[in-house]
């Protein structure tokens, strides 16, 4: 299944390219042709139909760059004064802004500049902080609720087999509108093409549950850094999440579902 996806991404980059190609160049086309077309009504020659057509493709440049803008934006929610190309725009600056870090403090204090030497000391930050020693502690345990019974049903539970249909229950929840996972695919693009791959996302869930060793790809994660607050002129300013595919979530969503 990962390397029939890794085909899917390939194929699906290729005709999006070949199906859409440059929207804003689209765009700007059909509107000189919009242009054109009432400067040729204007002198006199016949042109209302190709003025409807010049307009109706016009109509559908904007619309897909609508949509384009849209999906980069990450924005879940508009109003229909809000659904033009500027505030789309605007959007996409906002969050670029946001997320670059043009300098930054390390930990002894020392500013720190320049796209490589950022790289390079945010990678050490992390990696000590994260390989740092942790004492896990249980708040509010309660010892009595785990008695031999309770471990025998959760087990139990968990070497069930999972049906179809609670597998799309499941996959029903997740918001289509989330950031994508290192596969490039969100629960929107699993829904629409359930049909087609259902087979697929339904047997290897179930081998999960049967014990099977899954592959590495399916628990292929990127970390990414999101800022904790205004602030961002350290890394303690940052908080690291880890972008999985939907597989993966999918798994974890069954087991407590």
């Amino acid at each position: 299944m990962a390397n029939s996806k890794k085909k899917v991404v390939k194929l699906l980059k290729a005709w999006n390219w070949n199906c859409f190609g440059n929207l804003t160049t689209q765009v700007e086309e059909a509107e000189a042709a919009v242009k054109q077309t009432k400067l040729n009504i204007q002198m006199g020659l016949p042109n209302e139909q190709n003025l409807i057509l010049a307009n109706a493709n016009l109509l559908q440049a904007i619309h897909w760059e609508k949509e384009y803008y849209k999906q980069k934006a990450f924005i879940k929610k508009f109003i229909d004064v809000d659904r033009n190309t500027k505030f789309y725009h605007a959007c996409i600056k906002q969050r670029r802004h946001s997320n670059t870090i043009l300098k930054i403090k390390n930990h002894n204090g020392i500013c720190v500049q320049g796209t490589d030497l950022i790289h390079r000391d945010g990678i050490d930050h992390f990696q000590n902080l994260l390989s740092e020693p942790h004492e896990a502690t249980l708040l509010n345990f309660v010892p009595s609720l785990l008695n031999d019974k309770f471990f025998d049903i959760q087990c139990l539970d968990l070497t069930f087999i999972l049906t179809e249909e609670e597998i799309w229950k499941a996959l029903c929840c997740f918001d289509g509108d989330k950031v994508v996972g290192a596969d490039g695919f969100n629960s929107t693009f699993y829904i629409i093409t359930w049909e087609v791959i259902k087979f697929y996302v339904v047997e290897a869930v179930q081998a999960f549950f049967r014990g099977e060793d899954m592959p590495h790809y399916f628990a292929q994660s990127t970390i990414t850094l999101i800022p904790k607050g205004g602030q961002k002129s350290n890394w303690d300013h940052f908080r690291p999440i880890s972008l999985t595919t939907v597989l993966s979530k999918l798994i974890s969503k069954l087991l407590v579902f």
